[in-house]
C-alpha cells in the first residue's frame, strides 16, 4: 500500500506544510465528530506561487486506524465517478498524522442546518427542487452499504445539488440484528427503507431507532416521475460496470482487494433487485442515450493521481458493451430492433436469412471494439430472445 502502480504515482500524499490552517467550528445542531480544518493545499510547479490557483480543501484529522481512512476515501471517490460534481477527496500525512482531505464545497449547508435555520417547508422544497441529486445518493448509499446517511452528512451546495459528505462507515457489516441486503421492495419504497437496515438513514432511522415517517421529504416524491427516473439511471451506472474496472479502481485508490469483491458481489444483489422492478425493466429499455452519455461520462474521469482508467483497462468499450447488452438480455428487452439499431449506430452491416425456422444473422464488424455483438448473436440465449419476440 502507499507506493506507485500501474495506475499511476502513490495516491497518497506527504506535505510538510499546509497552505493555511484553520480550525472549523461546529455549527448548530450539526456537532463534528472530528476535528476538522480548513486548508490551502501547496501548489507544486509554475502553480507554486499563483494564489487564483489554489484551492480549498476541508481536511479532517483522522485520529483512528488508517483503514477507515482508506474506506472514507474509496466511497467518497466512487461518488464522485458516479456523480462528478460531488467532492474529490484524498488521504495525506501530515506532521506525523492522517489527514483526509476533501475539496470544499462552496456555500455547503447540511440538511440539519437548513432545518435549524429555515425550517422543514424550507427543506422540504429545496430537496424536491435537487430531487434528481437525492436519488442518485440515496442508490450509491445502498450499494456502498452506508450505514450513516445522517442528516448532517447531506447537505446543499450553492448552485442547489445534493452532495454527500462523511463515507467512514461505508462498506460497513453494521450491526448482527440489521439487514445489509438490497431487496426489490427497497428499490420500490425510496427514499424510505423496508429491508436494508442502517445506523441512520435520515429521519427514518436515528441511532438505530425506526420512525415512521421523514416530514422534509415530499409525500409525492416516491413516485414522482423524475425521482424515480433518476434512481433507474443511477442503477444503471453502477451495475454495467465490469468487474475489471471495479478491480483497477480499487487498485488505483491504493484501497484493499476484499473491497473488490464487495463492490461485486453488491453490484450483482443491486442487479437481481433490479430487475424485479417494473420501474427500471421499463426505464431499461429507453436507456441508450443514458448509457452512451455515461461511456463519455467514465472516459473523462480521473483518479485523484489524475490516472484515466477507462485508458488504461483493455477493450474498455467491449467490456461495457457487454455488460450493457447481457442486462438487456437479461431485461428482455433484445430482439432484432434493438441488435439493428446498434448495428446502424457503429457502422455493422447486418443480413437477415431463415434456415429451419430459426433467424441467423451474419455480420460484418467494422469495429473491433464491438465483437461483443458477434458474440451475443451466436449465443442460444440471445437466438431464443430473438425468435420469441
Amino acid at each position: 500500500m502507499f507506493s506507485s502502480s500501474r495506475y499511476g504515482p502513490a495516491i497518497h500524499k506527504v506535505y510538510n506544510h499546509f497552505g493555511s490552517k484553520q480550525r472549523i467550528r461546529s455549527r448548530g445542531v450539526s456537532l463534528f465528530q472530528h476535528k476538522l480544518f480548513r486548508i490551502i493545499k501547496p501548489q507544486k510547479g509554475k502553480h507554486a506561487r499563483t494564489r487564483r490557483n489554489n484551492k480549498t480543501w476541508i481536511a479532517k484529522f483522522c485520529d483512528i486506524h488508517l483503514y477507515y481512512a482508506v474506506i472514507e476515501q474509496t466511497a467518497q471517490e466512487f461518488f464522485r465517478l458516479i456523480m462528478p460534481w460531488q467532492p474529490k477527496t484524498r488521504i495525506c500525512f501530515h506532521d506525523g498524522n492522517i489527514y483526509l482531505l476533501s475539496e470544499e464545497i462552496v456555500g455547503f449547508i447540511s440538511f440539519d442546518n437548513v432545518l435549524e435555520e429555515e425550517g422543514y417547508d424550507v427543506l422540504k422544497k429545496k430537496i424536491f427542487s435537487a430531487r434528481e441529486y437525492l436519488a442518485g445518493i440515496i442508490i450509491i448509499a445502498l450499494f456502498l452499504n452506508e450505514s450513516d446517511l445522517k442528516n448532517a452528512n447531506v447537505g446543499f451546495s450553492r448552485e442547489g445539488k445534493i452532495i454527500k459528505i462523511d463515507g467512514e462507515f461505508c462498506f460497513t457489516k453494521n450491526y448482527d440484528k440489521t439487514s445489509n441486503t438490497i431487496t426489490p421492495d427497497d428499490l420500490k419504497s425510496l427514499p424510505k427503507l423496508i429491508s436494508y437496515s442502517p445506523y441512520n438513514w435520515f429521519d427514518y432511522i436515528r441511532a438505530d431507532v425506526n420512525h415512521d415517517d421523514c416530514e422534509f421529504f415530499d409525500e409525492n416524491l416516491n413516485q414522482d416521475n423524475e425521482f424515480r427516473n433518476a434512481i433507474n439511471k443511477t442503477i444503471l451506472k453502477i451495475i454495467i460496470l465490469p468487474s475489471q474496472f471495479i478491480k483497477a479502481f480499487i487498485e488505483s485508490y491504493d484501497s484493499f482487494e476484499e473491497l473488490t469483491d464487495i463492490m461485486i458481489e453488491r453490484r450483482e444483489m443491486l442487479t437481481n433487485a433490479a430487475l424485479r422492478c417494473d420501474s427500471f425493466i421499463d426505464y431499461l429499455e429507453q436507456s441508450e442515450n443514458d448509457y452512451f452519455e455515461y461511456m463519455e461520462q467514465l472516459k473523462r474521469f480521473k483518479t485523484m493521481s489524475k490516472f484515466v482508467l477507462w485508458d488504461h483497462l483493455e477493450d474498455a468499450d467491449t467490456l461495457f458493451a457487454n455488460t450493457y447488452f447481457r442486462l438487456m438480455i437479461l431485461a428482455k428487452h433484445i430482439n432484432l430492433n434493438f441488435i439493428e439499431n446498434w448495428c446502424i449506430k457503429f457502422n455493422i452491416n447486418i443480413n437477415e436469412e431463415y434456415a429451419g425456422g430459426e433467424t441467423l444473422l451474419s455480420l460484418s464488424v467494422k469495429q473491433e471494439a464491438y465483437d461483443v455483438v458477434i458474440y451475443l448473436l451466436n449465443t442460444n440465449v440471445l437466438r431464443d430472445q430473438l425468435t420469441s419476440k
